[in-house]
């Protein structure tokens, strides 16, 4: 699963990587996103746009309550009604430069993190919606969707969020094409060889922490050495 990310790139190195306009838009660096924060994505709408939501798809409501979904299975993303119309005209990509991932050991929760060799930013794979509280006010919100763990992340979790590449980022985006068979099939997990792990503080278990200390490595476990 993903339950928590973080992204603190500056605005010419995302620009950069997902070809896009960044002017106008005003991202917050954060080394501890949770769900129901307001995070960055990128959607295609006649070009591609930096839109914010909120990280947490609503799909039922009791008594007024909203029960937000932050994490959508790639295998049953086709099945399942909250998010099969989501998947087929809503895609976006959700910004991040890593994600914490927790292992069980013992009686004990130690917290990793997760990114890229190349430390670079990248796009979750995620859907949104717009839905519609009580008082009539638009609620834009989305789920990351995940997959089984690569090799090198199994190690701590059996599932990891859905990385989009670079190149592959215009099929996941681009909604209008009437089969999406081919946008499905990015949702594998990442390759191993491209990504390492290290162990961090415990300060990340508290949303309320949100400093670089939070990612500073205690031991770096790169694919195959872990």
């Amino acid at each position: 699963m993903c339950g928590r990310f973080a992204l603190f790139s500056d605005l010419e190195e995302i620009g950069k990587e997902f070809n896009i306009d960044t002017e106008g838009f005003n991202n917050r660096k954060s080394y501890n996103i949770a769900p129901g924060s307001i995070i960055a994505a990128v959607i295609f709408s006649d070009r591609k746009r930096f839109v914010p939501l909120r990280w947490g798809f609503i799909w039922s409501r009791q008594k007024n309550v909203f029960k937000p979904i932050i994490n959508a299975r790639a295998e049953s993303l086709r099945l399942k009604p909250s998010f099969h119309c989501a998947f087929k005209r809503r895609r976006c990509l959700v910004l991040a430069n890593g994600y914490f991932e927790w292992r069980v050991h013992g009686n004990q929760k130690i917290p990793y993190f997760i990114r890229l060799k190349s430390r670079l930013p990248f796009g979750f794979a995620a859907l949104y919606e717009s839905f519609c509280t009580d008082e009539g006010k638009e609620l834009p919100a989305c789920a990351i969707i995940t997959t089984e763990a690569n090799e090198l992340t199994s190690r701590i979790h059996n599932r990891m969020p859905a990385i989009i590449a670079g190149k592959d980022q215009n099929i996941w985006l681009h909604t209008e094409q009437p089969s999406y068979e081919e946008p499905f099939n990015l949702l594998k997990p990442y390759e191993s060889c491209e990504m390492e792990v290290f162990e961090v503080s415990k300060l990340v278990n508290s949303p309320r922490n949100d400093t670089p200390e939070i990612i500073q490595p205690k031991l770096i476990h790169p694919a195959a050495n872990m």
